[in-house]
């Protein structure tokens, strides 16, 4: 399992040492952190104490890499704290998972949670539950490969049918030129 990016506060990494913690009975499951932050050190200090094997911290890679990273991964992670700012948004990390075609695990709360929910591409709990968090990247590492296939291929016909730049620039075009066209209707 691959959680790519920003190691900092606002990604709730205490949720994923909690959850590496909770899932140290499954010794074929690793942890993948790929990136660096102000959290990074934070995170080093507790794979030592808690003697976390099962969490990888491989460092900074170029944005050129990540399709390697996401392409061996089984599931694909994403988490942020519980605050309200962030129930808003979509994260661009879930938009890159799912334009990846892997099944992501995701620790959010409103919007971020609900474009997953809504692609079927995978599992997801609120923000800040590492226990849930736990349950859900042991319930995907326990899947079929086939299952996780799946899960993987509806969150990439949901990016490309709902985020892909060329077909929402599309989109717009057709929007702009209704709404033209309706001004002229009006106007005769």
């Amino acid at each position: 399992m691959v959680f790519a990016g920003n190691l900092g506060r606002a990604q709730s990494v205490e949720t994923l040492i909690q959850a590496a913690e909770s899932l140290k009975h499954l010794s074929e499951c690793k942890l993948v952190l790929v990136g660096s932050g102000s959290m990074l050190g934070w995170v080093e200090e507790q794979k030592a104490q808690k003697g976390l094997d099962n969490l990888i911290l491989t460092g900074r890679f170029p944005p050129s890499e990540m399709p390697q990273f996401f392409s061996r991964a089984a599931g694909l992670i994403v988490t942020l704290k519980r605050e309200e700012i962030f129930a808003y948004t979509i994260p661009s990390k879930v938009q890159a998972y799912l334009a990846a075609g892997r099944p992501v695990i995701a620790a959010l709360d409103g919007e971020g949670a609900r474009v997953i929910e809504e692609a079927g591409a995978g599992l997801s709990c609120p923000a800040e539950d590492s226990a849930g968090l736990a349950r859900c990247i042991e319930q995907l590492f326990n899947m079929p490969p086939e299952a996780r296939e799946k899960l993987g291929q509806s969150g990439r016909e949901f990016f490309v049918a709902n985020f892909e730049m060329a077909r929402q620039s599309q989109r717009l075009v057709e929007i702009l030129e209704n709404r033209i066209s309706e001004g002229r209707g009006m106007s005769k």
